[in-house]
């Protein structure tokens, strides 16, 4: 290889470099841009809440918990009542818990300084101010039928599952709010997912909406149970189920069948069987 062979392909070498210099350039302003747009985005709520917030000033943090769940003196009035419940719910609904990361994520992905305060989940539990703007966004378990609170989306989002504390205060809660609202797919799955169970409402709360309660559906909901809870208990929830006539009137001489002849089949200490084997069964 000559001298001006080696100059050339050291020209080229730089050439392609430059070149992957410049889409990344490209890609870091793109980021920049949009991160700006959010930082506008937020200075306007900003200013839009400041007027209120400036009334507030000297009121502690604990003043702001106290209001949303109802304790706030009563010479806040009405509007403000509502705009700073608004302010705060908006601003907790940016904070989520990161199970990968095992840690809270703000909104972008970045960790929070800090783990989430207990005391948070403990009086969002108790709020009576419960109004939260609706947030782009499936159903989190696909059950579309379903329309779920966002205020209960949001707070849902808040827990760490392998907190016991988080867990105490909120099976209470999902059960409360699975026989207030009767959808028992979403607060079951949410309590089954913190160890919990639906188990003395289940069976009612099911048979609200037969039409709903496919032979799939509810194969999946107790197949999950059955990954989590003791075997007795996925037994109680099948039977409730069943002495409820929830199942889906064209399905139920499948359940009549499929039922009785799992919960043998975990009395006998197998795990729960896979859909085909309920399949094979009802046919």
């Amino acid at each position: 290889m000559t001298y001006y062979d080696e100059q050339l392909q050291r020209l080229q070498a730089q050439t392609a470099r430059a070149k992957q210099l410049e889409s990344m350039l490209r890609e870091l302003r793109s980021q920049q841009a949009a991160l700006s747009a959010r930082v506008q985005e937020l200075d306007a709520v900003k200013r839009k809440e400041q007027v209120d917030v400036d009334r507030l000033e000297g009121r502690s943090l604990a003043a702001f918990c106290y209001n949303v769940i109802g304790k706030m003196d009563e010479r806040l009035d009405k509007e403000r009542q509502e705009t700073l419940n608004t302010v705060l719910l908006r601003a907790l609904g940016d904070v989520w818990w990161y199970p990968q990361g095992e840690r809270y994520n703000v909104y972008g992905g970045l960790s929070t300084a800090e783990p989430l305060d207990i005391r948070w989940i403990e009086r969002l539990t108790r709020a009576v101010c419960t109004d939260v703007p609706r947030r782009a966004g499936a159903s989190p378990f696909a059950c579309y039928w379903e329309d779920v609170s966002e205020f209960d989306r949001t707070l849902m989002r808040l827990v760490n599952p392998s907190d016991g504390r988080c867990r105490e205060l909120m099976i209470p809660y999902l059960r409360r709010r699975l026989e207030e609202t009767g959808l028992p797919y979403h607060y079951s799955r949410w309590l089954i997912q913190l160890g919990g169970s639906p188990r003395g409402i289940f069976g009612k709360t099911m048979a609200k909406n037969p039409s709903a309660n496919h032979l799939y559906v509810v194969w999946q909901l107790m197949y999950d149970a059955g990954q989590v809870l003791p075997p007795e208990e996925v037994i109680a929830l099948l039977e409730e189920f069943l002495e409820a006539g929830a199942g889906r009137k064209q399905a139920l001489a499948k359940f009549q069948k499929a039922i009785p002849w799992t919960v043998e089949q975990l009395r006998a200490g197998n795990p729960f069987p896979e859909w085909d084997a309920w399949e094979k069964i009802v046919k």
